[in-house]
């Protein structure tokens, strides 16, 4: 242990911060790189960001959420502004259902029914605070939904 906030993986030996938990037999799948070099990518994503994962009174949901990025995972409390590495954001980002709204085409023949879908978060954050090659990086996912 070093600061007493990161302990040693025992499998690689690794340092991890002590939200981090890796799951057993996780396998790691490679990350597209952005227009950057691999070190530079790894870098970026360990950046630390600010997010509010917000509240919800839906029924059947936690209130610890638990991310995982290539078999580790971070929990992240709802309601509580809390600093995460940035890939726990592109997974929050990512993560969603998908929803249907009926909507009738014509009130005279209620039997016609489209169903339209919806992307819905499923956990809807804000980020609270980051750079802003972090803002821009983030709006390209949200584009790419």
């Amino acid at each position: 242990m070093k600061n007493g906030t990161e302990h040693s993986d025992m499998v690689s030996g690794k340092s991890r911060g002590m939200g981090e938990l890796m799951s057993p037999g996780a396998e790691v799948e490679p990350v597209g790189n952005m227009g950057m070099d691999d070190i530079a990518l790894e870098s970026f994503m360990h950046e630390e960001v600010m997010v509010y994962v917000h509240p919800t009174r839906e029924i059947g949901t936690l209130d610890v959420i638990s991310p995982n990025v290539n078999g580790i995972n971070m929990p992240i409390q709802r309601g509580v502004n809390t600093m995460v590495k940035r890939k726990y954001v592109e997974a929050l980002k990512r993560c969603h259902s998908i929803k249907y709204e009926q909507r009738v085409q014509n009130p005279s023949q209620p039997e016609n029914i489209q169903m339209v879908e919806k992307k819905v978060p499923d956990y809807p954050f804000d980020v609270i605070q980051d750079s802003p090659k972090g803002k821009s990086w983030l709006k390209g996912i949200e584009l790419s939904l």
